[in-house]
């Protein structure tokens, strides 16, 4: 089937819980090719302004928010390249967004839906382990920077104490990991 030459396609679905189907979704639907046939095939279905120029600019407003989460998690998604060492600088980029987001009114019930999401996972107390031994093994980090990705985080994005709840505790598992190898070397 053939609409105004352009071959059928079908689009992503949303799932309400995953942002990166929203994601697609709407850059689908954005697609320079095809927005002007769907929304004037919407608006002579449902009726004149069904679809708005307004909705089509929240929709490009959504994907331009969406845009770090969906490349972050392609990014960590890799699956023949190393990428432990990524998840700071993920956590960093998330945490920088969503806090240059917070104020703007039409994304208040996203951000404080992702906040809860971001904290339940990375919440102080809860960098996973492999995140700071991927920092701590990075010769551009080491412990010094994974210091202070931890307190940027702190600082420009939630004020829980990183440095108290992670920094000892990764440390800490990082030499013991390396006293398990250096026994078995001796």
């Amino acid at each position: 089937l053939r609409l105004n030459g352009l071959q059928e396609r079908t689009f992503h679905l949303d799932n309400k819980i995953r942002w990166n189907s929203t994601f697609l979704m709407l850059t689908n639907f954005l697609s320079e090719r095809y927005v002007d046939v769907i929304v004037s095939y919407i608006n002579s279905v449902h009726g004149e302004n069904a679809i708005s120029d307004l909705d089509i600019r929240m929709a490009e407003s959504f994907v331009s928010f969406l845009d770090i989460f969906y490349k972050e998690t392609c990014y960590l998604s890799a699956v023949y390249t190393p990428t432990s060492f990524l998840g700071l600088h993920t956590m960093t980029a998330i945490a920088v967004h969503l806090d240059k987001y917070k104020n703007k009114t039409i994304f208040q019930d996203s951000i404080q839906a992702m906040t809860a999401k971001f904290l339940k996972y990375w919440g102080a107390g809860k960098v996973p382990l492999l995140y700071g031994f991927g920092a701590i093994l990075d010769v551009r980090c080491k412990i010094g920077g994974l210091k202070k990705f931890l307190k940027y985080i702190r600082n420009h994005f939630v004020d829980q104490d990183y440095i108290a709840l992670d920094l000892s505790r990764i440390v800490e598992a990082f030499f013991d990991l390396f006293k398990v190898y250096e026994a078995k070397l001796l």
